[in-house]
């Protein structure tokens, strides 16, 4: 009898350490770096000037089921791994920093006149069940697009697909601006798409206009600004949030704020092809 109460204060103290109270704050590994990185235009520095919006937004996916249901239980699942492999003499490794988010992630835009890339990390976790510790999925992607094509680029795996040309599209032809094209987008489509409200932010210190998102599940609203010396072309990827994002709100998706954005910003060119640094596969149209 005392050997079974011996086991069951053991298993409690277990999970005591393993689901701590008091550290409701404490970022993962995986968030600290995903949030700690440099922006990519420090990332991937050189090459001739660009003029560019530029924008960075920090947050997370939050589902359907919300952030704080999916953390609770990706602990459950944890304290329960723990139970079972404590119960067959296994040993546990506790986790040693519990993660804000379910789904961590981080946007970085650059929009120049004829070109844009979007690039995006992020983390999901699993419980190992080997020894119950979080197995993190990493994601770190780039899309780049203009009117003479898209690469999709995978900075994780070093694999770009597509067209992914050596000068990152800086020769790219213009393509139609925003205003162009509203009279051509399908009568079903127009009717699930942004719709602009009078409501305004100010984020950064940039004014932005409030939309909101019939399409979305549980609805929701972004506000973007179309701001600075020149609006990006639809091909250069301005179609989906009509200018610079600077705060998402989707109710059953996305959340994200920017924590760093800059009107009329100065890069290198060297930024739009993240491929030419390192051995990458291509495949597709490599120039």
């Amino acid at each position: 009898m005392m050997k079974k109460i011996d086991s069951t204060r053991r298993l409690g103290a277990l999970l005591c350490l393993l689901l701590p109270v008091a550290a409701p704050h404490a970022a993962s590994v995986q968030e600290k770096e995903i949030f700690g990185a440099a922006m990519p235009h420090q990332l991937f520095p050189g090459g001739a000037p660009v003029n560019v919006h530029r924008v960075r937004l920090d947050g997370y996916r939050g589902g359907e089921a919300g952030n704080a249901a999916m953390l609770a239980k990706l602990k459950a699942e944890v304290a329960s791994c723990a139970a079972n492999l404590t119960r067959n003499g296994g040993v546990v490794k506790p986790v040693e920093g519990w993660p804000d988010y379910f789904m961590s992630h981080r946007d970085d835009y650059y929009y120049a006149a004829n070109r844009s890339i979007h690039y995006a990390r992020g983390a999901t976790y699993l419980v190992s069940i080997k020894d119950c510790s979080l197995i993190s999925i990493p994601e770190h992607r780039a899309e780049l697009y203009s009117a003479a094509g898209a690469c999709q680029i995978d900075l994780v795996k070093k694999v770009a697909k597509g067209n992914c040309p050596a000068d990152g599209f800086a020769g790219a032809p213009m393509g139609p601006k925003p205003e162009g094209e509203t009279a051509q987008v399908p009568a079903a489509l127009a009717a699930m798409a942004p719709l602009k409200t009078s409501g305004h932010k100010t984020v950064l210190g940039i004014r932005c206009d409030v939309w909101e998102l019939p399409a979305m599940l549980g609805g929701g609203t972004y506000c973007s600004s179309s701001g600075g010396a020149f609006i990006p072309s639809l091909t250069a990827g301005n179609r989906q949030y009509n200018g610079l994002l600077l705060d998402l709100d989707e109710q059953n998706g996305r959340r994200m704020q920017a924590v760093d954005a800059k009107l009329d910003a100065t890069v290198g060119t060297a930024v739009f092809a993240p491929y030419l640094s390192g051995a990458y596969t291509f495949k597709g149209i490599a120039k």
